[in-house]
Protein backbone atom coordinates (compact mmCIF):
# COMPACT_ATOMS: atom_id res chain seq x y z
CA UNK A 1 0.00 0.00 0.00
CA UNK A 2 3.08 2.29 0.47
CA UNK A 3 4.34 1.49 -2.38
CA UNK A 4 0.72 2.31 -4.29
CA UNK A 5 1.05 6.01 -2.25
CA UNK A 6 4.34 6.75 -3.56
CA UNK A 7 3.46 5.90 -7.24
CA UNK A 8 0.38 7.79 -7.06
CA UNK A 9 2.64 10.97 -5.80
CA UNK A 10 5.37 10.84 -8.30
CA UNK A 11 2.30 10.05 -10.85
CA UNK A 12 1.23 13.29 -9.43
CA UNK A 13 4.15 15.10 -9.25
CA UNK A 14 5.12 13.97 -12.97
CA UNK A 15 1.47 15.28 -13.70
CA UNK A 16 2.39 18.56 -12.08
CA UNK A 17 5.67 19.12 -13.86
CA UNK A 18 3.87 18.40 -17.21
CA UNK A 19 1.44 21.02 -16.61
CA UNK A 20 3.77 23.37 -15.80
CA UNK A 21 5.93 22.82 -18.51
CA UNK A 22 2.68 23.21 -20.68
CA UNK A 23 2.34 27.07 -18.70
CA UNK A 24 5.84 27.88 -19.46
CA UNK A 25 5.24 26.45 -22.98
CA UNK A 26 2.26 28.37 -23.45
CA UNK A 27 3.77 31.50 -21.30
CA UNK A 28 7.08 32.12 -23.56
CA UNK A 29 5.43 31.21 -27.09
CA UNK A 30 2.62 34.57 -26.22
CA UNK A 31 6.45 36.25 -25.18
CA UNK A 32 7.76 35.15 -28.28
CA UNK A 33 4.85 36.78 -30.49
CA UNK A 34 5.06 39.70 -28.36
CA UNK A 35 8.58 40.22 -28.85
CA UNK A 36 7.59 39.96 -32.66
CA UNK A 37 5.56 42.09 -32.68
CA UNK A 38 7.64 44.60 -30.75
CA UNK A 39 10.08 44.05 -33.28
CA UNK A 40 8.10 45.02 -36.18
CA UNK A 41 7.05 48.18 -34.88
CA UNK A 42 10.65 49.03 -33.91
CA UNK A 43 11.33 47.96 -37.86
CA UNK A 44 8.31 50.23 -39.05
CA UNK A 45 9.35 52.88 -36.33
CA UNK A 46 13.30 53.02 -38.12
CA UNK A 47 11.50 52.83 -41.42
CA UNK A 48 9.78 56.13 -40.66
CA UNK A 49 12.64 58.24 -39.18
CA UNK A 50 14.66 56.94 -41.97
CA UNK A 51 12.45 58.65 -44.26
CA UNK A 52 11.29 61.66 -41.81
CA UNK A 53 15.39 61.77 -41.79
CA UNK A 54 15.48 61.98 -45.68
CA UNK A 55 12.51 64.27 -46.44
CA UNK A 56 14.37 66.39 -43.56
CA UNK A 57 17.49 66.39 -45.50
CA UNK A 58 16.33 67.28 -48.82
CA UNK A 59 13.99 70.29 -47.42
CA UNK A 60 17.17 71.92 -45.96
CA UNK A 61 18.84 71.71 -49.64
CA UNK A 62 15.71 73.29 -51.42
CA UNK A 63 15.22 75.87 -48.31
CA UNK A 64 19.10 76.67 -49.49
CA UNK A 65 18.30 76.68 -52.85
CA UNK A 66 15.63 79.32 -52.16
CA UNK A 67 17.63 81.66 -49.36
CA UNK A 68 20.33 81.47 -52.24
CA UNK A 69 18.01 82.46 -55.29
CA UNK A 70 16.36 84.99 -52.44
CA UNK A 71 19.96 86.16 -52.11
CA UNK A 72 20.33 86.53 -55.83
CA UNK A 73 17.10 88.33 -56.82
CA UNK A 74 17.91 90.93 -53.58
CA UNK A 75 21.03 91.82 -55.61
CA UNK A 76 19.91 92.19 -58.30
CA UNK A 77 17.29 94.39 -56.96
CA UNK A 78 19.87 96.27 -55.80
CA UNK A 79 21.92 96.55 -58.60
CA UNK A 80 18.78 97.91 -60.53
CA UNK A 81 18.08 99.83 -58.24
CA UNK A 82 21.36 101.62 -58.33
CA UNK A 83 20.85 101.91 -62.16
CA UNK A 84 17.73 103.62 -62.12
CA UNK A 85 18.31 105.48 -59.87
CA UNK A 86 21.61 106.95 -62.40
CA UNK A 87 19.13 106.65 -65.73
CA UNK A 88 16.82 109.26 -63.14
CA UNK A 89 19.64 111.66 -62.92
CA UNK A 90 20.89 111.32 -66.38
CA UNK A 91 17.08 112.18 -67.25
CA UNK A 92 17.34 114.95 -64.78
CA UNK A 93 19.96 116.58 -65.99
CA UNK A 94 18.45 115.92 -69.10
CA UNK A 95 15.19 117.56 -68.73
CA UNK A 96 16.82 120.55 -66.72
CA UNK A 97 19.61 120.85 -69.84
CA UNK A 98 16.54 121.09 -72.45
CA UNK A 99 14.94 123.45 -70.10
CA UNK A 100 17.30 126.11 -70.80
CA UNK A 101 17.23 125.96 -74.53
CA UNK A 102 19.94 123.81 -74.57
CA UNK A 103 20.10 120.14 -76.64
CA UNK A 104 21.43 118.58 -73.18
CA UNK A 105 25.14 118.04 -73.86
CA UNK A 106 27.50 120.42 -71.02
CA UNK A 107 29.00 121.93 -74.27
CA UNK A 108 26.31 124.37 -75.82
CA UNK A 109 27.01 124.32 -78.81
Amino acid sequence: MSENRDDEQRQRQIDFIVESLARLTATVERVAEAQEGHEQRILRFERSYVAISDLLTRHDVQLEAVTNDGNATNAAVSNLIVTVDRLGVIVERYITARGNGSNGTSGGV
